[in-house]
């Protein structure tokens, strides 16, 4: 068994060009990200799979700085990218993560992972049926199930989101979907990267829980509803869950 976080991350956002770049506490949201995604059991290796496109360049410039495994395929092929990075390391499953998602929980990510591993199923989300607040997205995938879905889906939008097809075909994966406790159920709270009132929100985040890097979402929805933060990106209309 072999699980290999792929983050999927690129430099051409229509509503935030180059964000996966931007500074928290002086370092790349990806990098920080990518620490934060350190803290998670069970994680074999992390691979950054961005595109061929030349403004994609410092994100393979930054993998090599963290010594982090990168690959490079299509942009808007997204299943086909990861699919290949997987190929290319030899998963046995995935843990599918996408570079917006900073304050990603390590425990979420973890439960996720086990819940994989001790159910024999195609797919694990929470990302989906939303309970966690928008940010704390993570899916781990077998790898013969992105396998049938890379060489059966045809339809754009299935290749441009990892588990749709899987997601769609319930007849032919076994999925289980991860609900969030009481405490943690927040679904229209934003803490993910989509516009520049995000990053300021997460910064205040990141900033309030220095140095630790294992932090949880139970902590974070604490810490923003206490002092009230949420405020901040409260506006941003998210894209619905496809």
């Amino acid at each position: 068994m072999k699980t290999v976080a792929v983050i999927e991350a690129r430099m051409n956002s229509s509503r935030f060009p180059g964000k996966v770049l931007k500074p928290i506490l002086e370092q790349p949201v990806l990098t920080y990200m990518v620490e934060r995604v350190k803290q998670a059991s069970a994680i074999d290796l992390i691979v950054i799979a961005t595109t061929l496109n030349d403004v994609d360049d410092p994100i393979v410039k930054l993998s090599k700085q963290m010594k982090v495994e990168c690959y490079r395929g299509s942009e808007l092929d997204v299943l086909g990218r990861v699919y290949e990075a997987s190929m290319q390391f030899d998963a046995t499953s995935i843990l599918s993560l996408t570079g917006d998602c900073p304050l990603v929980d390590p425990w979420v990510i973890s439960t996720v992972l086990s819940l994989y591993k001790h159910n024999m199923v195609d797919l694990v989300s929470n990302a989906h049926l939303r309970s966690y607040p928008v940010g704390m997205d993570a899916e781990a995938i077998s790898i013969d199930a992105l396998k049938i879905a890379h060489s059966q889906a045809t339809d754009s939008l299935q290749r441009e989101h990892t588990s749709l097809f899987i997601r769609q075909n319930p007849t032919l994966f076994k999925t289980i979907h991860l609900y969030a406790h009481e405490r943690d159920y927040k679904p229209h709270l934003g803490l993910t990267l989509d516009e520049y009132d995000d990053l300021q929100l997460i910064s205040i985040v990141a900033r309030h829980f220095y140095p630790r890097m294992d932090y949880t979402c139970s902590e974070i929805i604490s810490f923003v509803e206490k002092s009230g933060l949420d405020s901040i990106n409260r506006h941003i209309v998210r894209k619905g869950d496809t």
